[in-house]
C-alpha cells in the first residue's frame, strides 16, 4: 500500500489508510482526512542490476512523489534510503524542509 500525505491529506490505492495511528475508511475519492506528520522514507535499490538509464526513472518516480507532498519540518518529513550490497542514507528525515531541496539533491 502507497500513502502519501498531500496538503493534510492521506492518498491511498488500498481500502484503507493509516493515518495518526488510526485506521480509517476511505472516501470515494480515495482521499481521507489526515492531520498528522508523516515520515515517508523511500528505499530505493541501487545495485549493479539496475541500469543507469533505469535509475533516472526510479529517482523521477520520487520527485514526482515529493512533489505531491506538503513537505516540511512540521508536516511531512522524507528520507532516501539506497542500498545494494549494504544501505546507504542518501538524507535523512530532518535534513531537507522542502520540496524543492529534495528535488535538487534527487536530480542530478
Amino acid at each position: 500500500m502507497l500513502t502519501l500525505l498531500s496538503f493534510g491529506k492521506c492518498i491511498t490505492s488500498d481500502y484503507v489508510v493509516f493515518c495518526d495511528q488510526h485506521v480509517l475508511p476511505l472516501l470515494d475519492d480515495n482521499v481521507v482526512e489526515c492531520n498528522g506528520i508523516t515520515d515517508l522514507a523511500f528505499v530505493l535499490h541501487s545495485g549493479g542490476s539496475v541500469h543507469p538509464e533505469r535509475w533516472h526513472h526510479v529517482t523521477q518516480f520520487v520527485v514526482s512523489n515529493v512533489n505531491r507532498l506538503d513537505v516540511h519540518a512540521n508536516r511531512t518529513r522524507v528520507a532516501v534510503v539506497t542500498w545494494s550490497d549494504s544501505a546507504h542514507i542518501a538524507f535523512t528525515l530532518d535534513q531537507f524542509t522542502s520540496r524543492q531541496d529534495i528535488n535538487q539533491v534527487l536530480v542530478i
